[in-house]
């Protein structure tokens, strides 16, 4: 099979003609009122579902309408799709690295964001549920004690947001396997780095649920907030918002 045709931005003009040459989508929305909000999803009638979200028939993306359509790409294999939707959901280096591509990370975000080591251990987290907490315990045990303590505050924050963003994609996950899922506050075991991860039911509004990761290296803290829409029916789990938060 082909390489998906990868398009973006502008390409509200070129969606009618699209939809007769591709039979599935991965497609990536921006509030227009809320420039932080982002959403991704998938679809086999890209024009109808942006025309479904802007009209607030969405439960998870109605209240930060409307929204831009601002890339998306096209596949002839459904299966392909999904997991394609799913990497971009639930892998914080996947979706980081598209939004580099795009240009929705700015110059300051990457800056702080995980160079190739913590993007491994992410995505060991998303295909090695069982074992995850062990590899990424691992991963981080290499660097040593006498490592962390000569680095420089810039290495110390990258580290911790590598950790914190590790602790949120874990709840993001024990949500999916059980949307009943809340914690007032569980830690995972990274060697010299402290990470803090809690999931809440019920907030910012009833059907989420926030999830907080905070990871401390010495006295670098990073903080990862991510809020799941849950749908009270099907039970299917969306991430309506993934952001560091200053601390």
């Amino acid at each position: 099979m082909k390489n998906p045709k990868i398009k973006h931005k502008n390409i509200n003009g070129r969606l009618q003609a699209a939809q007769t040459q591709h039979h599935f989508w991965v497609y990536l929305l921006k509030s227009m009122n809320y420039p932080n909000q982002i959403y991704i999803g998938s679809t086999n009638n890209l024009k109808k579902r942006l025309e479904d979200h802007n009209n607030g028939k969405v439960f998870s993306t109605k209240r930060y309408a409307p929204w831009l359509l601002y890339y998306y790409e096209a596949y002839q294999n459904e299966k392909l799709a999904r997991l394609r939707e799913k990497r971009l959901k639930y892998n914080g280096n996947a979706v980081r690295e598209l939004k580099k591509r795009i240009g929705l990370l700015s110059a300051d975000a990457e800056l702080l964001t995980p160079k190739s080591g913590a993007g491994q251990m992410m995505l060991s987290l998303i295909f090695l549920i069982g074992g995850v907490i062990i590899t990424i315990g691992v991963a981080l045990s290499i660097l040593g004690f006498s490592f962390i303590t000569s680095i420089t505050g810039y290495r110390a924050a990258i580290l911790a947001e590598a950790a914190a963003s590790s602790g949120a994609n874990d709840a993001i996950l024990q949500v999916v396997r059980n949307a009943n899922f809340s914690s007032t506050g569980y830690t995972l075991p990274f060697t010299n780095v402290s990470d803090i991860v809690t999931a809440t039911q019920g907030t910012p509004s009833a059907n989420e649920t926030t999830i907080i990761s905070l990871a401390q290296i010495r006295t670098i803290k990073q903080k990862i907030q991510v809020i799941l829409s849950i749908d009270p029916v099907s039970k299917k789990v969306d991430v309506v918002s993934y952001q560091k938060i200053p601390i």
